[in-house]
Protein backbone atom coordinates (compact mmCIF):
# COMPACT_ATOMS: atom_id res chain seq x y z
CA UNK A 1 0.00 0.00 0.00
CA UNK A 2 1.37 3.59 -1.02
CA UNK A 3 -0.16 7.03 0.72
CA UNK A 4 2.11 10.07 -0.29
CA UNK A 5 5.30 8.59 -1.46
CA UNK A 6 5.68 5.84 1.20
CA UNK A 7 4.73 2.20 0.40
CA UNK A 8 4.59 -0.12 3.13
CA UNK A 9 4.01 -3.92 1.93
CA UNK A 10 4.28 -7.37 3.72
CA UNK A 11 6.88 -9.21 1.83
CA UNK A 12 7.38 -12.22 4.01
CA UNK A 13 5.37 -14.14 6.59
CA UNK A 14 6.54 -17.36 7.78
CA UNK A 15 5.15 -19.98 10.55
CA UNK A 16 8.41 -20.35 13.27
CA UNK A 17 9.37 -21.43 16.95
CA UNK A 18 10.40 -19.26 19.37
CA UNK A 19 11.51 -21.01 22.32
CA UNK A 20 9.90 -24.15 21.52
CA UNK A 21 6.43 -21.59 20.94
CA UNK A 22 4.33 -21.38 17.87
CA UNK A 23 4.58 -18.02 17.10
CA UNK A 24 4.13 -16.28 13.07
CA UNK A 25 7.30 -13.78 11.87
CA UNK A 26 6.32 -11.01 9.33
CA UNK A 27 8.76 -8.68 7.58
CA UNK A 28 7.48 -5.39 6.70
CA UNK A 29 9.25 -3.12 4.05
CA UNK A 30 8.69 0.58 3.76
CA UNK A 31 9.83 2.25 0.57
CA UNK A 32 10.13 6.27 0.90
CA UNK A 33 9.89 7.86 -2.60
CA UNK A 34 9.58 11.16 -1.03
CA UNK A 35 12.20 13.54 -2.05
CA UNK A 36 13.51 13.80 1.38
CA UNK A 37 13.63 11.26 4.68
CA UNK A 38 10.79 10.26 6.37
CA UNK A 39 10.04 9.27 10.28
CA UNK A 40 9.39 5.85 11.40
CA UNK A 41 10.03 6.74 14.71
CA UNK A 42 6.99 5.14 16.69
CA UNK A 43 5.85 2.75 13.90
CA UNK A 44 3.85 -0.12 15.30
CA UNK A 45 2.73 -3.45 14.38
CA UNK A 46 0.23 -5.34 15.90
CA UNK A 47 -1.08 -8.53 14.85
CA UNK A 48 -4.76 -9.79 15.67
CA UNK A 49 -6.92 -13.46 15.35
CA UNK A 50 -11.04 -12.81 16.16
CA UNK A 51 -9.97 -9.09 17.82
CA UNK A 52 -7.39 -10.52 20.37
CA UNK A 53 -3.81 -9.13 19.71
CA UNK A 54 -1.31 -11.61 19.72
CA UNK A 55 2.12 -10.93 21.91
CA UNK A 56 4.77 -9.63 20.21
CA UNK A 57 8.17 -11.53 20.93
CA UNK A 58 11.24 -9.70 22.27
CA UNK A 59 13.21 -11.37 18.81
CA UNK A 60 11.31 -8.82 16.86
CA UNK A 61 13.64 -6.28 14.70
CA UNK A 62 11.43 -2.84 13.91
CA UNK A 63 11.72 -0.77 11.08
CA UNK A 64 14.59 1.86 11.68
CA UNK A 65 13.20 4.74 13.60
CA UNK A 66 13.65 7.13 9.89
CA UNK A 67 14.19 6.11 6.27
CA UNK A 68 15.97 7.90 3.64
CA UNK A 69 14.84 9.80 0.43
CA UNK A 70 14.18 7.07 -2.21
CA UNK A 71 15.43 4.63 0.45
CA UNK A 72 13.94 1.25 1.52
CA UNK A 73 14.39 -0.10 4.76
CA UNK A 74 12.38 -3.51 6.43
CA UNK A 75 11.84 -4.78 9.70
CA UNK A 76 11.17 -8.53 11.05
CA UNK A 77 8.32 -8.31 13.72
CA UNK A 78 7.59 -12.31 15.45
CA UNK A 79 4.18 -12.48 17.03
CA UNK A 80 3.49 -15.98 19.56
CA UNK A 81 0.40 -17.39 17.87
CA UNK A 82 -0.82 -20.64 18.03
CA UNK A 83 -1.52 -22.96 15.34
CA UNK A 84 -5.27 -22.82 15.34
CA UNK A 85 -5.69 -19.23 15.39
CA UNK A 86 -4.17 -18.42 12.17
CA UNK A 87 -7.31 -18.94 9.78
CA UNK A 88 -7.50 -15.39 9.99
CA UNK A 89 -5.48 -12.48 10.73
CA UNK A 90 -5.57 -8.87 10.59
CA UNK A 91 -1.81 -6.76 10.77
CA UNK A 92 -2.19 -3.21 11.11
CA UNK A 93 0.63 -1.24 10.67
CA UNK A 94 0.52 2.38 12.47
CA UNK A 95 3.20 5.01 11.40
CA UNK A 96 3.29 9.09 11.44
CA UNK A 97 4.57 8.71 7.80
CA UNK A 98 1.58 6.66 6.26
CA UNK A 99 -1.20 6.25 8.88
CA UNK A 100 -2.72 3.31 9.43
CA UNK A 101 -2.49 0.19 7.63
CA UNK A 102 -4.30 -3.20 7.79
CA UNK A 103 -3.57 -6.58 5.81
CA UNK A 104 -6.02 -9.26 6.13
CA UNK A 105 -6.04 -13.11 6.11
CA UNK A 106 -4.62 -16.73 6.98
CA UNK A 107 -0.84 -17.33 8.43
CA UNK A 108 1.03 -19.59 7.51
CA UNK A 109 0.52 -23.03 9.52
CA UNK A 110 3.18 -24.25 11.31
Amino acid sequence: MTVSGVAVSLVDVRSVAVKGRPAVSLTLRVRNGRGQGVSLSGARVRLEHAGVAAPQDRSSVPVPASVGAGKTVQGTYVFVLAPDARDRVTVTVTSKASGPLTFTGPAPAP
